[in-house]
């Protein structure tokens, strides 16, 4: 919110949206929560509502781009059962996918944050990562059981589905001649840099 007030700048974007009330809903993104979009003292309409620990929204995000990791695999004659899966972030969407791809069985292999990476070949416990971003939030990388990596380490491990979920162009030409992996199902906006 470089450009403002915080609560001046949210209440001027909803005045912005209001005559498409009824064609368009907004929702958080980086920086923002369901309140911050919801008018009134009623409760959280369903989407902005919380659920084993996780934002509806988050949660439905997570499965969409796990429904597009499985499309990817199956498209090559594989599942998502049995997979190794690797995240870039652990927010909002990256914390949803973990969670949608351990409940398929799949083994989330790594998560990488702005603070580093946690790998583990035989798969890191979702439920530990969740808890761990609730006390730590992005240096949760800091507290696991394996020693903390570079971040960009996350684009050369050995896994079937490389989730790309933080930032834009973080695969470049130079990284994408070096991942390992079978898909790529992004959730960030833009994760292909030039050429990659």
């Amino acid at each position: 919110f470089a450009g403002g007030d915080r609560n001046t700048v949210l209440a001027a974007y909803r005045r912005a949206l209001e005559p498409y009330r009824d064609l368009f809903s907004t929702g958080p993104d980086m920086g923002t929560s369901p309140e911050d979009f919801v008018d009134g003292d009623g409760p959280l309409p369903l989407w902005a509502q919380r659920h084993e620990g996780l934002g509806m929204d988050d949660l439905a995000t997570g499965h969409g781009v796990k429904a597009a990791a499985e499309a990817g695999l199956a498209n090559l004659g594989r599942t998502l059962a049995g997979s190794a899966v690797a995240i870039e972030g652990f927010g909002k969407v990256g914390a949803g996918m973990a969670r949608a791809c351990a409940q398929a069985g799949a083994r989330v292999v790594g998560v990488s944050t702005v603070h580093g990476l946690m790998a583990d070949a035989d798969g890191l416990v979702v439920d530990e990562l969740l808890a761990l971003r609730e006390l730590y939030g992005d240096r949760l990388v800091e507290h696991g059981a394996s020693e903390v990596l570079p971040r960009e380490a996350l684009f050369e491990l050995d896994c079937d589905v490389l989730v790309p979920g933080a930032r834009p162009d973080s695969i470049t030409r130079d990284i994408a001649e070096r991942v390992r992996c079978a898909v790529i199902a992004p959730v960030a906006n833009v994760p292909y840099g030039a050429g990659a």
